[in-house]
């Protein structure tokens, strides 16, 4: 390369030039060293990796006759495997995130020791962050990347409903016949027409669960903390005008309770509680975490959306998880449901999924709920938000429910239908159009209906569940008191208050109600291993 197409400065980040082959690309560039990046070893590794002369050595790798006695030479060879080291063996390798101005791809160690998608080592070197760098970051939520929210405003919604809603058999075929999917083809395989080929269907979404997940079901129970809540919800059993019985365990309480499923073989639990800042304050959840960390390797939360400074001390205390439903992604019908209260803010719980991220979630889970609007439309927002996730929260692992409205309290009625052969065309559909993403089945489901659901790309499972705090050992019942419209009962002013016998009020009804150990002996007959616990704090200690 002569001296009128050399790269000066930090001009060399944006050339044009593409080497060869990886190693050439240690051989063509100048050396430029920021002093600030001096005690930053990354840093140190990429930029002497990127800019050290061609005139150091005119010898490859290839001929192995680099002349070390060379001090360039020398440093480039340091570097080269100092680099390594940083982006391959530091503790936060896990995944690695490759964006340039051709390509936003993600991309897994599994596809790169399966070369399915090759690697360029100039896209890892732009990846980098050459201005800090730890061996256990925590990422914030990248200012330069748009907001689900904002793309969601320009989301070509109404043109993917023509085609979920209209699209022909050959789409669906087409679609189907596609290694990777994009949302066009996903509306395509929910549509009607698509029902014709939902044998295929299912037996691609088979196929692709056992190729990225193996045969094995990953079991996790909800343990409700407090059924308080400041929010007006029509279809939900906690809604604040509801008439129920409330009631807010103690710390303690949330022990036995946690306790009792610890025997049934849970290691994995999901904390539930309605939103109220009285009752479940953040002191309180925090409080909760650090107790049953001790005992449990896997905590996730479903709780009211939060700043990212107020989760932060949450995962600090032990949890890993967060699920948010955005319960309906139709903003009207959202406007609608959700007449008093903080979760009338639409954005603000649909921003929720990257603010747990930039708090150090490392699962996020999202979900519609069916029943409210149009099926179909659910399922493309859904997928789109999914997509979202899967790019720019990479290093989380994703999960995505179905649930369908169950009744409870207040006796609100579906507005829309969704049937089991619909809800076997979307679990199917969702597995091709997003392969890596975890499928989440409750126990809202009937027995026989899951019992067929499984197979076909479920990887995570509910069982023996309780809605209602103090479900599993009775705890708190002493302490339960009535709300009227938010208000709450004074005690003696009803007969349950001086029993103390009668439970608090579920936020819905179950209808799988097997034990953990039916569902696990079921897996068994079904060839699929029931796994109870997949992770530990000790990796990450």
């Amino acid at each position: 390369m002569n001296a009128s197409t050399r790269p000066t400065g930090n001009k060399g980040l944006t050339n044009t030039r593409t080497p060869k082959s990886v190693l050439s690309f240690f051989f063509h560039r100048q050396p430029s060293i920021n002093k600030t990046q001096s005690t930053n070893p990354l840093a140190l590794a990429v930029t002497y990796c990127h800019w050290l002369p061609s005139t150091a050595t005119k010898k490859t790798f290839s001929k192995t006759t680099i002349n070390l006695k060379n001090l360039h030479a020398r440093l480039r060879f340091i570097a080269f495997c100092t680099l390594v080291f940083c982006i391959f063996l530091h503790p936060g390798r896990g995944r690695a995130k490759v964006t340039t101005a051709r390509s936003t791809t993600r991309y897994t160690k599994r596809n790169f020791i399966n070369n399915a998608h090759p690697i360029r080592f100039d896209d890892v070197v732009q990846s980098c962050s050459l201005n800090s760098w730890s061996p256990f970051p925590r990422e914030s939520v990248n200012p330069n990347v748009v907001s689900f929210a904002d793309q969601f405003n320009s989301l070509p919604i109404e043109t993917l409903q023509r085609q979920s809603g209209h699209g022909t058999v050959s789409e669906a075929r087409v679609a189907l016949s596609k290694e990777r999917l994009t949302i066009s083809d996903f509306a395509a395989l929910i549509s009607p027409a698509a029902d014709e080929g939902l044998e295929q269907l299912c037996a691609r979404s088979q196929s692709l669960t056992r190729q990225r997940f193996g045969k094995v079901i990953r079991l996790f129970a909800p343990l409700y903390l407090s059924n308080e809540c400041i929010n007006n919800c029509s279809y939900c059993g906690f809604s604040r005008d509801n008439a129920i019985l409330r009631v807010t365990l103690s710390v303690d309480e949330v022990l036995r309770e946690a306790r009792a499923l610890q025997e049934q073989g849970f290691r994995n639990i999901l904390l539930v509680a309605g939103e109220h800042p009285k009752f479940v304050s953040g002191s309180y959840l925090k409080d909760c975490i650090a107790a049953l960390h001790k005992e449990f390797p896997s905590i996730s939360l479903e709780l009211g959306p939060m700043q990212m400074e107020e989760y932060k001390p949450l995962v600090d205390a032990g949890a890993d998880g967060l699920v948010v439903y955005q319960e309906t992604y139709d903003r009207k019908i959202y406007a609608d449901m959700h007449t008093a209260g903080p979760k009338r803010d639409f954005d603000w719980r649909l921003e929720t999924p990257e603010r747990a991220y930039a708090a150090g979630f490392r699962r996020l889970g999202i979900g519609a709920l069916y029943g409210l609007a149009d099926w179909r439309y659910e399922a493309l927002c859904v997928a789109a938000h999914a997509e979202f996730l899967l790019k720019n929260c990479w290093k989380a692992q994703l999960t995505i429910s179905l649930p369908r409205l169950r009744p409870c309290a207040g006796e609100f009625q579906p507005l829309t239908q969704m049937s089991d052969r619909q809800l076997v065309q979307l679990i199917c559909a969702l597995r091709v159009f997003l392969p890596d993403a975890g499928l989440v089945l409750s126990t809202r489901e009937p027995a026989k209906l899951r019992d067929g659901l499984i197979p076909l790309g479920i990887t995570m499972i509910s069982a023996g569940s309780h809605t209602e705090p103090g479900g599993y050992t009775g705890a708190g019942k002493q302490n339960i008191h009535q709300t009227v419209r938010g208000r709450i009962v004074e005690a003696g002013a009803s007969e349950w208050a001086s029993t103390g016998a009668t439970p608090a009020t579920g936020q819905f009804d179950i209808a799988d109600e097997r034990s953990p150990a039916e569902m696990a002996d079921l897996l068994r007959r079904l060839g699929y291993e029931p796994v109870w616990k997949d992770w530990d704090a000790a990796l990450t200690a």
